[in-house]
């Protein structure tokens, strides 16, 4: 069976990734897809420790780069771009957010308003109808915001992706798991 990623191609898939180019950008140039760049690091030992290295080169060049920019008083702010995307719990910008139980509390609040400004019992029960679909509604689009996660995150920024230093070089390669690029 011949292969589809020949040793020029393999050799030009890792590349791309090492100057910061993606799997699908390598699988575009080279005419496969990314399953196949995937299966064939998973079946090829030598060819999935040339993607790691690959992806490792950039990213410490881009690092050192940064580094030595950020050691110059004028370049404060790669040392703050540093900072952000390294130790994103701690330094990177987060929007402005309500806790869950903040949230729930404020709708309870909204509730027993209407309830004390409404007193026809039939009304009360349509306004309030009204408001939990509106809120059912915004919960629903906000879970299909977020991939289908089973809870609204109100009170967190959603975790990072893992990062390529995270995985053992011996983990398979999948579609939904790569090493990123």
């Amino acid at each position: 069976m011949k292969e589809i990623l020949d040793d020029k191609k393999k050799g030009e898939v890792c590349g791309i990734l090492s100057v910061g180019g993606t799997f699908a950008m390598a699988a575009h140039h080279v005419g496969c897809s990314r399953m196949t760049i995937y299966r064939t690091a998973n079946r090829d030992p030598e060819f999935k420790r040339r993607i790691y290295r690959a992806q490792t080169k950039s990213e410490r060049i881009f690092l050192r780069t940064i580094k030595r920019a950020a050691t110059q008083t004028r370049y404060w702010t790669a040392a703050r771009w540093a900072l952000q995307h390294m130790y994103p719990d701690r330094y990177a910008r987060r929007p402005f957010t309500m806790g869950l139980a903040d949230v729930k509390d404020l709708i309870s609040q909204v509730m027993n308003a209407i309830a004390a400004a409404i007193k026809d019992p039939p009304t009360r029960a349509a306004v309030r109808k009204a408001i939990r679909s509106l809120v059912d509604d915004a919960v629903r689009k906000s879970k299909e915001r977020h991939c289908g996660q089973a809870q609204l995150k109100l009170d967190t920024t959603p975790p990072p992706p893992p990062h390529w230093s995270h995985w053992p070089t011996d983990a398979p390669m999948t579609p939904n798991h790569p090493r990123p690029s």
